[in-house]
Protein backbone atom coordinates (compact mmCIF):
# COMPACT_ATOMS: atom_id res chain seq x y z
CA UNK A 1 0.00 0.00 0.00
CA UNK A 2 3.14 2.34 0.58
CA UNK A 3 4.54 1.97 -2.79
CA UNK A 4 1.11 2.65 -4.35
CA UNK A 5 0.47 5.68 -2.24
CA UNK A 6 4.19 6.56 -3.26
CA UNK A 7 3.40 6.06 -6.89
CA UNK A 8 -0.53 8.19 -6.73
CA UNK A 9 1.80 11.45 -4.75
CA UNK A 10 4.71 10.89 -7.66
CA UNK A 11 7.21 10.74 -4.63
CA UNK A 12 8.71 7.67 -5.85
CA UNK A 13 11.84 7.18 -8.14
CA UNK A 14 10.57 6.58 -11.78
CA UNK A 15 13.69 3.54 -11.42
CA UNK A 16 12.13 2.06 -8.46
CA UNK A 17 12.27 -1.94 -8.92
CA UNK A 18 8.61 -1.51 -7.81
CA UNK A 19 7.18 -0.02 -10.76
CA UNK A 20 7.21 -0.62 -14.53
CA UNK A 21 6.28 1.40 -16.91
CA UNK A 22 3.99 0.05 -20.33
CA UNK A 23 3.42 2.61 -22.76
CA UNK A 24 0.46 2.31 -25.04
CA UNK A 25 -3.09 3.37 -25.82
CA UNK A 26 -5.58 0.28 -24.58
CA UNK A 27 -4.93 -2.56 -22.15
CA UNK A 28 -6.55 -5.20 -20.62
CA UNK A 29 -5.78 -6.03 -16.87
CA UNK A 30 -6.52 -9.58 -15.46
CA UNK A 31 -6.52 -10.41 -11.65
CA UNK A 32 -7.05 -13.53 -10.09
CA UNK A 33 -10.33 -12.50 -8.01
CA UNK A 34 -12.44 -9.26 -8.23
CA UNK A 35 -10.81 -6.10 -7.43
CA UNK A 36 -12.89 -2.96 -6.87
CA UNK A 37 -12.02 -0.07 -9.41
CA UNK A 38 -12.85 3.80 -9.73
CA UNK A 39 -13.48 5.94 -12.73
CA UNK A 40 -12.50 9.67 -12.04
CA UNK A 41 -13.33 8.80 -8.34
CA UNK A 42 -16.74 7.26 -8.86
CA UNK A 43 -16.99 3.40 -7.69
CA UNK A 44 -17.80 1.00 -10.81
CA UNK A 45 -17.82 -2.44 -8.76
CA UNK A 46 -15.37 -5.26 -8.43
CA UNK A 47 -14.47 -7.16 -11.74
CA UNK A 48 -11.33 -9.44 -12.50
CA UNK A 49 -11.00 -8.50 -16.32
CA UNK A 50 -11.03 -4.51 -17.32
CA UNK A 51 -10.58 -3.50 -20.71
CA UNK A 52 -9.46 0.22 -20.95
CA UNK A 53 -8.57 2.87 -23.41
CA UNK A 54 -6.43 5.59 -22.69
CA UNK A 55 -6.29 8.99 -23.79
CA UNK A 56 -2.81 9.83 -24.15
CA UNK A 57 -1.47 12.14 -21.69
CA UNK A 58 -5.24 12.49 -19.96
CA UNK A 59 -4.49 9.96 -17.35
CA UNK A 60 -2.38 8.41 -15.01
CA UNK A 61 -3.15 4.56 -14.01
CA UNK A 62 -1.44 3.05 -10.99
CA UNK A 63 -2.08 -0.32 -10.10
CA UNK A 64 -1.38 -2.05 -7.01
Amino acid sequence: MVVFVKIITGNIPVNSEDIEIISTDKATIKTNVPVSFQIDGEYCGALSKLDIKIVPQKIKVAIS
